[in-house]
């Protein structure tokens, strides 16, 4: 029959080792979530932004410049247009069955398309990703035709 004494036996290390474990496998995990939050969080923001290019480029053919819509779509970007490397604003007349780009925006009739592009590349935090995401975004609305 064995004795126990009551004594718990020696693991020096044993939750530094446990700890460095489930950091290892964790921590990766974290923060591709959090990069993965960041890029929706991008991507809506173009979104609304190319929206909102749009809709003003429809209802304003005949009164602003197409550097004015790309200064608008900039704003509405909120201050994070640097997370798109080599981002680039797009203004043009557009087909509303395929939307390819036909023409100046500013010669759209009423009824024409009008559309705003964002392209670039999402680009991780810190550069610990080897990896960029395209991204396009195109916003497409009807001219009123001012």
């Amino acid at each position: 029959m064995r004795i126990h004494s009551g004594k718990k036996p020696i693991r020096r290390g044993a939750h530094a080792v446990e700890a460095a474990v489930c950091l290892a496998l964790l921590l990766p995990l974290l923060v591709s979530l959090f990069e993965y939050c960041r890029y929706v969080m991008v991507r809506q923001l173009a979104e609304n932004a190319a929206r909102e290019g749009a809709r003003l480029a429809v209802v304003s053919t005949d009164q602003l410049t197409t550097s004015e819509i790309v200064t608008r779509v900039l704003n509405r970007m909120g201050g994070q247009t640097g997370h798109l490397q080599g981002m680039q604003i797009n203004v043009y007349r557009a087909d509303l069955a395929t939307g390819n780009n036909t023409g100046v925006w500013t010669n759209a009739r009423f009824g024409d398309g009008i559309g705003v592009e964002i392209t670039g590349n999402f680009q991780p935090i810190g550069g610990w990703m080897p990896i960029s995401i395209p991204v396009r975004i195109r916003s497409i609305m009807s001219s009123e035709a001012n």
